[in-house]
């Protein structure tokens, strides 16, 4: 549990204040021991004013949905670009890669910025494709706040669902925007519903009625103030509002349904803002409250997040992207209105993130603290970002993409490169250049402040997730000790295939350009088979496999070739046991022994999250023996010695070497001679949790996914019987759909991921084009005993 102190603002006090990191070298404060154990908070309420006009958000989505549309939209009518892009023809600004253009998606997230109304609006538009989920992952957690955009015909979808998820995790509030409402079929109704019914939680508060006839959204009224919106002008530049009640065109259902909804959405305030809902109960009806009191109501709502104001629009026809604008700068919060972040230092005894990592908690021992070594890098108080991507630059070399959260970065400064996993600086770098962002157009600027985004160029040994520290009195001690902005790890991936080179000469190019592109993308990794020595390559999806390997090919000039989607299968024991082990090790002269006792036993229930981490816990009267021969700091290093060696003897099965999870470790009990080594004691229980796996019996899990797919309805037996006769799949649900008027099926299924590769030209085939599906991980599921006896037999027969 971290140390929160929480000062008020001063005009005074133009940079955050923050409790120090330095080790305090008086021994007599209580307060600076407990500060230099605990971490401290981050504060950002002490940005200039200006800050107050900065609005950080991403536009999140299904694919599909109308996102980078919407995005070029806001351009356009900021006065950004001269005409917006269109997707179908690949001259959009965000969409700027050749696989992008050519697939007519958003394959990697994308940063612009452009004002509007003296507000800064700093825009990351991500990706809707499942393959990319972790492009999302990564923008959201520097994100003030988002807009969910949502299909007005399709509602809530597979990907919809996962990206609101993401938000929630990081705390970001969002606005949803309902788009391509100019489709006969499009309802914001419906719409509402599915997302009451999918995503519950928080309250849609509808702020707009749209007014559709033969297919074309002709106006909205904003129920706010009552006023009817209209577009005018070639690409709707022109936004004129008339009051409802002097509109001579406005029919009596649409005055009738702007009053129902003017009702309804002051109720729904009511509920979820206590001020408001005084001020409502104090007055006969609605048209007593101010629309400024509306409006506050609203932005409480939306940065509490219990309540979502809802929008509509229909992006491609230019109708609804202004009236959004103004929403964001009206409801969203700035930089100053978010809570603060919390510094991580090697002594933290909190997780940063306790949703992600309960498990990882758990892990830990309750008697230690973990402790690192000083990395000698001076991290002082002042200046804090946080490198959310890393890309490559052939001409500027690695361009990093930063978040400031306090003080400053300037060119020429020098910052200290800290690494969450590692716990350590592991460097100090010069910041050559900070580059404006939009799309693939770079503009150079002079200096960032708190709740800028940009990116950098000179910062050679930054990853993703890494913290910069500016230390703004050049003045350096071997007290300091590093501190870092909260990092979660991604998912792991799901699809590999073999990659080899076409030649001896195009090793090596091979080498360099998967290098560079896991430098970019982190979940995409590289592994060599043990067995065949084959070299794998890892990622999220077919489509993302496909896509690195056309860059190699197109961008990297690689000559190589691509092996069969395969799919990432995990172990896991249907029993535990008690297993101990000893070892003795000569090391220069002096023995150094360990014995070590450990528990295995499964995990009951399902595993649900694909990042499942193996909790290890120790023995507390082992501990307490431990500590007591060995003393705190060494029974610590043991310790933490036994634990990552068996996270090692875990990452590779006996079965088929794949990872093992949904087991638990207990370590019963640890012997240690006060001259022993760590390394003994790692190589030990090493040994130790690999014989003890062995004897049990193994169990092959496989990923199964949520399938919905959605067809006409004269296709519906076909796929059905795919679905439950060639791909293993059980259907859960057949629900239908009136698409403007032509009779549309969803089928709801759990297929094993397995089964899904190449799902997309064989639904294709079997609809003549018409179908389309989405997916999403649900759980890791036993495999029957014939399937298992082929995988264990011939690993690449399946």
């Amino acid at each position: 549990r971290a140390l929160s102190v929480r000062t008020e603002s001063r005009a005074e006090a133009p940079f955050p204040e923050m409790l120090s990191c330095r080790l305090l070298r008086s021994s007599q404060s209580l307060l600076g021991r407990k500060v230099y154990q605990k971490g401290s908070f981050l504060r950002q309420r002490y940005m200039s004013t200006a800050g107050k006009n900065i609005r950080n958000i991403g536009i999140i989505a299904h694919v599909d949905a109308g996102k980078t549309t919407t995005t070029e939209r806001m351009l356009f009518y900021a006065g950004k670009i001269r005409n917006p892009g269109d997707v179908d023809t690949g001259t959009t600004v965000t969409d700027f890669l050749e696989e992008e253009r050519k697939r007519g998606i958003t394959i990697q997230s994308a940063c612009t910025a452009f004002d509007w109304k003296n507000h800064q609006i700093n825009l990351i538009d991500t990706p809707g494709h499942v393959d990319f989920t972790v492009e999302v992952e990564r923008a959201v957690r520097v994100l003030d706040g988002a807009v969910a955009i949502v299909d007005a015909v399709s509602g809530v979808q597979a990907q919809t669902e996962t990206v609101w998820r993401q938000a929630d995790r990081h705390n970001v509030p969002r606005i949803l925007f309902i788009n391509k409402m100019d489709r006969d079929d499009g309802s914001v109704e419906r719409s509402v519903e599915s997302l009451k019914h999918r995503l519950p939680g928080k309250t849609p508060l509808i702020i707009q009625v749209a007014d559709v006839k033969d297919g074309s959204l002709e106006r909205v009224v904003d129920i706010r103030t009552m006023q009817v919106l209209e577009w005018q002008g070639e690409k709707g530049q022109t936004l004129v509002s008339t009051p409802l009640s002097e509109y001579a065109k406005a029919s009596d259902i649409l005055r009738q349904n702007a009053a129902n909804a003017r009702t309804s959405l002051l109720e729904m305030l009511a509920e979820v803002d206590d001020e408001f809902c005084e001020l409502f109960l104090g007055v006969e009806d609605g048209n007593g409250i101010m629309l400024e009191d509306i409006d506050s109501a609203l932005q409480r709502a939306t940065q509490s997040m219990l309540g979502v104001p809802v929008l509509c629009g229909a992006s491609l026809r230019n109708r609804g992207v202004q009236p959004l604008l103004d929403a964001i700068c009206r409801y969203l919060p700035s930089p100053l209105d978010r809570p603060p972040k919390l510094l991580q230092t090697p002594y933290s005894t909190s997780s940063p993130t306790p949703d992600t990592h309960k498990e990882e908690a758990k892990s830990k021992p309750t008697k230690r603290k973990k402790k690192t070594k000083n990395s000698g890098g001076s991290l002082s108080e002042g200046s804090y970002a946080q490198a959310f991507k890393v890309t490559h630059d052939p001409h500027r070399g690695p361009l990093v993409f930063t978040r400031v959260y306090s003080g400053s970065l300037r060119v020429g400064g020098t910052v200290a490169c800290v690494s969450p996993s590692e716990q350590k600086v592991v460097g100090m770098e010069r910041i050559q250049k900070i580059l404006q962002l939009h799309g693939d157009e770079l503009t150079e600027i002079k200096e960032l402040k708190a709740g800028d985004i940009a990116a950098i160029v000179g910062l050679k040994a930054v990853r993703t997730g890494y913290t910069l520290a500016l230390e703004e009195n050049k003045k350096k001690t071997k007290h300091d000790i590093p501190c870092w902005l909260p990092h979660d790890d991604f998912m792991p991936p799901v699809f590999y295939a073999s990659i080899e080179a076409d030649s001896g000469s195009d090793q090596r190019a091979l080498d360099t350009a998967l290098e560079q592109l896991m430098l970019e993308d982190p979940s995409l990794s590289v592994e060599e088979d043990k067995e065949t020595g084959q070299t794998l390559l890892k990622g999220m999806g077919e489509l993302h496999l496909e896509v690195v390997f056309n860059r190699l090919i197109k961008d990297f000039k690689v000559g190589a070739r691509l092996g069969k989607m395969r799919v990432a299968y995990r172990e896991t024991i249907l029993q535990g046991t008690t297993y101990s082990k000893q070892l003795e090790h000569i090391i220069k002269g002096a023995t150094s022994s360990a014995m070590v006792k450990l528990s295995i036993l499964p995990v009951e229930g399902p595993i649900t999250d694909p990042k499942h981490i193996i909790p290890i816990d120790i023995n507390s009267d082992a501990w307490d023996k431990l500590e007591l021969s060995l003393g705190e700091k060494m029974a610590t290093t043991h310790v933490e010695e036994a634990i990552r060696s068996i996270r090692d003897a875990f990452s590779y099965g006996p079965s088929l070497g794949y990872p093992v999870i949904g087991v638990k470790v207990d370590i019963q009990d640890l012997e240690i001679t006060p001259s022993s080594n760590p390394s003994t004691t790692g190589a030990c229980t090493f040994q130790c949790a690999i014989d003890g796996l062995k004897q049990l019996p193994g169990q092959i899990l496989e990923p199964i996914v949520k399938v919905s797919v959605r067809v006409p309805n004269e296709f519906m037996g076909a796929v059905l019987s795919e679905i439950t006769s060639l791909r293993r799949g059980q259907v859960a649900e057949v629900s239908q759909l009136d698409k403007a008027g032509a009779a549309v099926c969803i089928i709801h299924a759990e297929i094993p991921l397995a089964e899904m590769v190449g799902y997309a030209t064989a639904l294709r085939a079997s609809t003549q084009g018409n179908g389309t599906f989405e997916m999403s991980f649900l759980l890791y599921r036993h495999v029957g005993p014939d399937l298992q006896k082929k995988l264990i037999e011939d690993p690449y027969s399946v």
